[in-house]
C-alpha cells in the first residue's frame, strides 16, 4: 500500500486513526511523506501505539516534509515525556519535545494540531503555548488533559478569537444562452 500511495500526487489527506500503526509502520508514512510530489494536508494518526519512538519518527518527517499539511492529529499515540528535563542533554523525550517545538515554531502552514491523550510535562506544553502565541497561522491545538489549570486557562487564552480564513468557494460558470 505504502508503494502505491508513495506515488500518487494526488492524496491529501490521510487518516490511519486506530489503525494500529507502531514505530516501524511510521517508516512507510515518512516514505509517503518523503514524496518530491507529495500533497498530503492532513495526516492523522490518532490511537495508534506509535510510542515515544515513533512520535519521533512522524515528528522529524513533519519537520522535513510536511510543508504542506495543514491538520496534524497525534492524539493518543503512547507519547510520554513525563521523564523530560533539559540538563539531560539527548533523551528520547528531550529530541520529541524539540521536534515538537521546532514544528509549531517553523511550520506556518499547519493550523490544526492534535496533541491530545499523550503525556506532555507543563513545562513543555507551557513553551508550546508560547508558540502558539506566536505563531498566528495555528488556529487550533489540542494540548493533553494532564497539564495544570493555570496551563489550560493560559491555553484558552491564546486560543481566543483565533478562526480559520473561510476558502472562498468558486463559483459555477454560467452557460451562455444562445
Amino acid at each position: 500500500m505504502s508503494i502505491g500511495l508513495r506515488q500518487n500526487s494526488v492524496v491529501e489527506k490521510l487518516s490511519f486513526n486506530y489503525c494500529q500503526i507502531d514505530a516501524k509502520g511510521v517508516k512507510y508514512i515518512q516514505e509517503i511523506m518523503a514524496n518530491i510530489n507529495c500533497k498530503l494536508r492532513s495526516l492523522k494518526l490518532q490511537g495508534n501505539p506509535l510510542g515515544n519512538e515513533g512520535a519521533y519518527e512522524i515528528l522529524r518527517a513533519v519537520s522535513i516534509c510536511g510543508e504542506k499539511l495543514e491538520k496534524f492529529n497525534i492524539g493518543d499515540i503512547g507519547m510520554n515525556l513525563l521523564n523530560y528535563k533539559v540538563q539531560i542533554g539527548n533523551s528520547d523525550e528531550e529530541k520529541i519535545a524539540k521536534e515538537i517545538l521546532h514544528i509549531l515554531q517553523s511550520n506556518t502552514n499547519i493550523a490544526k494540531y492534535n496533541f491530545k491523550n499523550n503525556f506532555i510535562p507543563d513545562e513543555v506544553a507551557k513553551l508550546m503555548i508560547d508558540l502558539v502565541r506566536e505563531n498566528k497561522n495555528i488556529f487550533i491545538i489540542d494540548l493533553p488533559d494532564c497539564i495544570t489549570h493555570e496551563l489550560k486557562e493560559l491555553h484558552a487564552e491564546a486560543m481566543k478569537k483565533r478562526k480559520p480564513k473561510k476558502k472562498k468557494k468558486k463559483k459555477a460558470k454560467k452557460p451562455k444562452k444562445k
